[in-house]
């Protein structure tokens, strides 16, 4: 015979049910919530008054995790079953919560999506032809709430969602589903790409060399700048995202040609946002973060096929000041010089108050790579430069040289 319930069990299992309902309103917020794992002596869980960040021990969440999947795969839900989507989408949000790579989950919330605006397309099938096309409706409140749950795992400082490719994936996905739904406007595009610059920044401080959200931020200015949508399918499939991220050596003029559609183009969309300045100040910030400098490269070399080659040039002679300035003697910074060097061919960078020497170009325009960049220096030091082209760590010869 099973013991009677007492009022602590009671206790704990209402707690429990708190703790479950709270973590499941996050997927269908209108706001973005900050997510945090507290040690087990702050209590099972905390919120602020505006909702706007909560904070839930391991132990709470292994159970409400546990609670939610034998929810999720009791329902068996299927792309054609619209039954008991509530509970399906609260368990959902739970498991993602917990684990960051659930893919069943996170494709469950795709198809809820698609047979949502299946519905809506549907339902707008018989309406009379007119000569002016209607106006683009509204987006979806899913697509907005869908927006917002991923924002909340990608910039919280949880142990893996950060860094999450199943997630930024996800997102890439609601992006190519959102510009299908409504056209955007220059001014509308740049605003949703600072939106994202800062997500992705704030993910990368969580999660350092933080690849899978930079490569989406690649892939996302491609999307917008670039109009990678692929207009035969009038929706996009559960699993389909189709973005060309353009090569960064052989862009041919017109690489960056305006799109008929949008009228925007890469380069204007990266100075209508400042993203250079964004990023080379946030590299400056975090000057190991390989990710964040390859990133910077990548942009660089966009707005160098656009046409503006100084703004260009005065961001590599910047960063070298500064590795000078402070003595930096890791790769990754000196990595990105190495690089932008034998890409740009950067001419000259004028000596300063901190004692930086001249550096030539004395190949630029010969195709001598990283070997084109020289130290104008005297004594033993100049002896030691490598006259043929550096080997795989040839980001130490910058170094070496620091005052």
């Amino acid at each position: 015979m099973s013991a009677p319930a007492t009022d602590a069990d009671s206790t704990s299992t209402a707690l429990d049910a708190r703790i479950y309902d709270t973590l499941a309103s996050v997927g269908e917020r209108e706001n973005t919530v900050e997510i945090e794992i507290l040690p087990d002596a702050l209590g099972p869980l905390l919120t602020d008054g505006d909702s706007s960040s909560l904070g839930v021990t391991k132990k709470a969440l292994v159970r409400a995790f546990t609670t939610a999947r034998r929810a999720f795969f009791t329902s068996n839900p299927t792309p054609e079953d619209g039954s008991d989507d509530d509970v399906v989408a609260a368990a959902s949000t739970v498991i993602l919560v917990f684990d960051s790579e659930h893919l069943t989950a996170c494709n469950w919330r795709k198809r809820r999506i698609v047979r949502s605006l299946s519905k809506q397309g549907s339902d707008g099938a018989d309406r009379p032809w007119s000569p002016t096309p209607p106006p683009p409706p509204p987006l979806p409140r899913l697509l907005s709430i869908e927006y917002n749950f991923t924002a909340s795992l990608l910039g919280s400082p949880l142990h893996r969602h950060a860094k999450s490719p199943t997630l930024w994936y996800h997102r890439l996905w609601l992006m190519q589903v959102c510009l299908r739904h409504q056209q955007q406007q220059q001014q509308a595009k740049a605003g949703l790409l600072k939106r994202e610059v800062e997500l992705v920044l704030r993910a990368a401080e969580h999660h350092p060399m933080n690849y899978y959200a930079f490569s989406y931020l690649r892939q996302t200015l491609a999307l917008l700048g670039s109009g990678g949508l692929d207009d035969r399918s009038e929706l996009v499939t559960p699993y389909e995202v189709d973005v060309k991220v353009e090569p960064e050596h052989g862009r041919g003029a017109g690489a960056n040609a305006a799109v008929p559609e949008t009228g925007v183009t890469t380069s204007r969309l990266i100075s209508d946002t400042h993203l250079i300045i964004t990023m080379r100040d946030w590299c400056l910030r975090n000057p190991g973060d390989n990710s964040g400098w390859m990133f910077l490269l990548h942009i660089l070399t966009l707005v160098r096929d656009g046409g503006n080659d100084d703004e260009v040039h005065d961001v590599v002679q910047q960063v070298i000041r500064f590795g000078r300035a402070v003595q930096w003697q890791r790769e990754a910074l000196w990595t990105f010089v190495e690089l932008a060097g034998s890409r740009f061919g950067v001419t000259t960078v004028e000596e300063t108050e901190s004692g930086l020497e001249g550096w030539y170009d004395r190949g630029q325009g010969h195709g001598q790579g990283p070997a084109a960049l020289r130290l104008e220096l005297e004594g033993p030091v100049a002896n030691e430069i490598p006259a043929n082209v550096p080997g795989p760590r040839s980001w130490k010869r910058w170094a070496q040289h620091l005052p």
